[in-house]
């Protein structure tokens, strides 16, 4: 009785220490790729894209029916600009209104000279 309870036991224990071992390098690479699994999924979790520039209606204003208009003219008939870039000089301010199309390219350049357009630069 004791031979047959003992057996099926013993002869997993042969089995087992008789089984060929995984090599270490597999072992090595396959946790080198969980790892750089894991690594990938934090920084997807992690990511941070900046925000597109403000989608802005193309301005139908463009040339010399800009000309002239105040900022907030401008404002009104194109929208705000992303970047507006100032530049103050002893004779007054200046500013390149920037305005960018759906797929982020540069579409207009708006130049605003002590509050009035002065030019337009079309892409």
């Amino acid at each position: 009785m004791r031979f047959s309870v003992c057996a099926p036991f013993a002869l997993g224990l042969l089995l087992a220490a008789c089984a060929k071992p995984e090599p270490v390098d597999s072992v090595i690479d396959r946790a080198v790729a969980e790892s750089n699994a894991e690594v990938d999924a934090r920084k997807k979790a992690f990511s941070y894209t900046p925000p597109p520039p403000p989608k802005h209606q193309k301005c139908r204003f463009v040339g010399k029916t800009l000309i002239g208009l105040s900022r907030a003219e401008l404002k009104a008939k194109c929208g705000l600009a992303y970047p507006i870039n100032r530049t103050t000089t002893a004779s007054g301010t200046r500013e390149q209104w920037v305005y960018y199309g759906n797929d982020r390219t540069m579409e207009l350049l708006v130049y605003v000279e002590n509050g009035v357009v002065t030019a337009v630069q079309d892409r």
